[in-house]
């Protein structure tokens, strides 16, 4: 500090030259300019905090709707993994289902060439025995065709049909004289009855060969070589609904005599095979089908 420094007072001013003057050096207020910067400063801070709460407001709203995004997303993505599954399950359950159906019916194929065969040894021995029977010169009277029926309105009417599958109730039975003599007191019995899976085939309680039907009963004349029909029905105990597990049997049974002394039986059982033409075929019992 020089000595002139020294001996000014306070509050003093101090003389401005001309030159100073002229340079821009005058005495100028400091402190509002010093307001206004700070206003200034105060305003981009503000304004720079307001900024930044809203870019935070905005990553949140971003990072919301990116979380309900990848939330949905996991959600639509477990669903089409389930779906996925379930097919996945419905697939194997079909092809097992289709692999059991293919073995039923492989049995089932196999159950039909074996009814077949044996029902064909069943008439064969049938033919067998007419021609031995018809070689005594006696009456034979044998059922040879059963076929589901519609009744008609006047009695002992009918009009076959194709089951197509379904039950029957009632079939027509055409019963025919392969002998070379008439059969005389014809008389023929018979019904549709139901028989479980694996057990014998039924027989129909009014026929017994041993217990001819009453005078009463007998019915008409047979000429070698002609043909007559009946109709037989369901009994009463007989449900379609019984019918999805059980065998469906056509039994029955003619009592017959000839111009002599003799007195003659033909017993009948045939199955309802629905996928076979005729649908009726001979039981498998070689101890039915047979004429005395």
């Amino acid at each position: 500090m020089t000595e002139k420094d020294e001996h000014q007072r306070p509050g003093e001013k101090i003389p401005v030259s001309a030159e100073a003057q002229k340079l821009g050096l005058l005495d100028v207020p400091i402190a509002p300019i010093l307001s206004d910067l700070v206003a200034f400063a105060d305003e981009l801070n503000t304004r720079n905090i307001d900024e930044a709460i809203a870019n935070q407001k905005y990553r949140r709203a971003q990072l919301s709707w990116q979380r309900a995004y990848v939330i949905v997303a996991a959600v639509l993505a477990a669903l089409t993994l389930g779906i996925i599954f379930l097919f996945y399950l419905a697939f194997i359950k079909l092809a097992e289902t289709t692999e059991n159906e293919a073995k039923i019916v492989t049995a089932q194929v196999a159950m039909l060439d074996k009814q077949r065969s044996m029902a064909e040894s069943a008439v064969t021995v049938m033919k067998e025995q007419a021609a031995e029977q018809a070689a005594a010169d006696r009456p034979v009277v044998v059922a040879n065709a059963i076929v589901p029926a519609k009744l008609g309105k006047v009695a002992q009417s009918w009009t076959q049909i194709d089951s197509q599958g379904v039950p029957p109730r009632n079939v027509a039975v055409s019963w025919h004289n392969f002998g070379n003599a008439i059969a005389t007191n014809f008389v023929q019995k018979g019904q549709l009855m139901l028989a479980k899976g694996g057990e014998p085939p039924p027989i129909d309680p009014q026929c017994n060969e041993l217990h001819r039907p009453e005078k009463k009963n007998n019915g008409n004349g047979l000429a070698p070589d002609n043909t007559m029909f009946a109709v037989w029905s369901a009994t009463q105990a007989f449900k379609l609904t019984d019918a999805n597990d059980s065998h469906i049997y056509a039994v029955g049974c003619a009592y017959y005599d000839g111009l002599g002394k003799g007195r003659f039986f033909s017993d009948v059982c045939l199955v309802w095979l629905p996928a076979q033409q005729p649908e009726f075929q001979p039981c498998q019992d070689p101890n039915r089908n047979y004429i005395h």
